[in-house]
């Protein structure tokens, strides 16, 4: 699989291969039944970004710099899976709770 590239699986599985630029490489995979409702989709979402939490989570020590680095790999894997996807659904739901995040950090 290429980075960011969308392969059809056998038994209609997706899979995304990632490699954000800080994270190593990421696979996540998913069905089209995970697109299937808004809460499939919000359950889809939670997923996503646990995933790059994980991947991200590079540094053992609780340090300003660690969180820092961690934070922003973490949006930086999240939006690249989400694009990855493609799906509208879920990049508003995404972009909805981008801005409520900005808004809660204001």
């Amino acid at each position: 699989m290429k980075s960011l590239a969308i392969a059809f699986l056998p038994a209609a599985l997706l899979a995304i291969n990632t490699s954000a630029a800080f994270a190593s490489d990421v696979e996540f995979t998913y069905s089209r039944a995970d697109l299937a409702s808004s809460s499939r989709i919000a359950a889809l979402y939670e997923r996503i970004e646990e995933k790059a939490d994980k991947a991200c989570n590079v540094y053992q020590n609780s340090g300003l710099f660690a969180v820092d680095y961690k934070k922003a790999c973490a949006a930086v894997l999240t939006e690249e899976l989400v694009d990855g996807i493609d799906n509208e659904r879920l990049t508003a739901l995404h972009e909805a709770q981008n801005a409520d995040r900005l808004a809660t950090n204001r």
